[in-house]
């Protein structure tokens, strides 16, 4: 049975979503593919992670989330 790692991330702990996205793949082993599972404001982290490594993310889940929160549309 494989075993897998699950980060929870905080956002208070960073200024913006870049820099929690570069926290969490510190996280990490590098280059080592991995999952995503979302919740609510972790869409748009699901989204910054998939910019900064796509090549990375295997799946993505996303649970009553919302891409574009940040935008007045949003």
């Amino acid at each position: 049975m494989e075993v897998s790692q699950c980060i929870t991330l905080e956002y208070d702990q960073h200024d913006n979503l870049s820099d929690v996205a570069s926290h969490a793949l510190r996280l990490f082993d590098e280059g080592e593919p991995f999952s995503i599972c979302a919740f609510s404001m972790g869409g748009m982290m699901a989204f910054e992670l998939l910019a900064h490594v796509p090549e990375q993310i295997e799946k993505i889940a996303l649970l009553d989330s919302n891409a574009h929160a940040d935008k007045s549309q949003g």
